[in-house]
């Protein structure tokens, strides 16, 4: 289940915001939750085994619940990721699931207690982490979503949509170099890395690098971004 943020649209406000502001940021990415991953913990019988009928349960549950949310009906998703809970309150994939559909309702605080669940249960879950950073980052807990982007590039040094939403953060805190830096590690994972182009050249723009800004929308153009064609007319001449 991934996260699908539009485009900032192209009009004369937008090269406002550029010129006040500095940056016309693209919108985070979150990372796809891999269903084949899900990981079935469930309670026991009173011979202390796992009952077979419960984890067969709980993945049709699971796969219901992943079905709803694909159709973006976030609250009956939520409904059936709670009884998957109910029913194996030790699966850590049930309450990332869940967690994403609460950040889809931008319920970021219910979401954010899920993820941490989920993370308590499968520490090492990138996944998780990445996803706790983009609501810490909705919440405007830019500080919070950089020490789980941290968390993401330690587990993953070549995760380049970590290196983008830590990027987006140090682009919130104004602190543009270092967002430059993470756009740049990005765009080495994945050289067409469009949104780590835009929001590259947002921030060379912001820092006064004019000709490296115009290089980095003019590469975006080239790989397919409309949305930077007016910032190129006006300032690219």
């Amino acid at each position: 289940m991934k996260k699908a943020f539009s485009l900032i649209s192209i009009s004369v406000l937008l090269i406002f915001l550029l010129m006040v502001n500095g940056c016309t940021k693209k919108d985070e990415q979150k990372t796809e939750v891999k269903k084949q991953d899900t990981t079935v913990v469930t309670g026991k019988d009173v011979t202390g085994k796992e009952t077979e009928g419960t984890k067969d349960e709980v993945k049709k549950i699971i796969e219901s619940g992943l079905q709803k949310s694909k159709s973006k009906n976030f609250k009956d998703a939520i409904t059936d990721f709670t009884k998957a809970i109910e029913l194996s309150p030790k699966n850590p994939d049930a309450y990332l699931y869940r967690a994403t559909a609460y950040a889809e309702l931008k319920k970021n605080k219910e979401a954010l207690l899920d993820y941490t669940k989920a993370i308590e249960l499968k520490p090492r879950d990138i996944d998780a982490y990445i996803n706790r950073g983009i609501s810490y980052y909705d919440m405007k807990q830019y500080d919070n979503a950089i020490l789980d982007f941290n968390k993401a590039t330690e587990l993953n040094m070549k995760n380049e949509i970590a290196y983008l939403n830590r990027g987006n953060c140090f682009m919130k805190k104004k602190e543009y170099e270092k967002a430059v830096g993470d756009y740049t590690k990005a765009i080495e994972l994945n050289p067409k890395y469009v949104d780590a182009f835009v929001n590259r050249g947002d921030c060379n723009y912001k820092i006064k690098k004019k000709d490296e800004a115009c290089k980095d929308w003019k590469k975006a153009q080239e790989l397919g971004d409309t949305g930077v064609e007016k910032l190129i007319k006006r300032f690219c001449k």
